[in-house]
């Protein structure tokens, strides 16, 4: 779906870098910040390229953007306050990794942003 949406957007170093980032910045809280013993999961990576993408993309593509931001916003705030299960198997979901990969995603729109601005 991604790809579908966004994926001509993005370089692949551009997209490499992105990824790269969304993982180091996931790990470093799965490291130091999550409670359970295993965890499994992409879809936090998910979270972090729309959000990067919506954000990064907002002035060409102003509808579908909102609707992904709303989206996100939607999706993180209702399976954080856990309304309903975001899991379909037995394992939990980590809904505080997704968020983790939220928060990372707009540390490094910021971080691009003022790159370009101070380049």
């Amino acid at each position: 779906m991604f790809a579908l949406l966004y994926g001509r957007r993005f370089s692949a170093l551009a997209l490499t870098l992105l990824v790269s980032g969304l993982i180091t910045g996931t790990n470093i809280y799965l490291y130091y910040g999550y409670r359970l013993d295993f965890y499994l999961g992409f879809s936090s990576i998910l979270y972090g390229l729309f959000l990067f993408a919506a954000l990064r993309h907002y002035a060409e593509q102003k509808q579908l953007s909102r609707f992904v931001l709303v989206a996100l916003a939607l999706q993180c705030s209702a399976s954080y306050m856990s309304l309903y299960p975001l899991s379909t198997s037995d394992l939990p979901a980590a809904t505080d990794v997704h968020l983790a990969a939220v928060a990372t995603s707009i540390l490094l729109y910021a971080l691009c942003r003022g790159w370009r601005h101070w380049r």
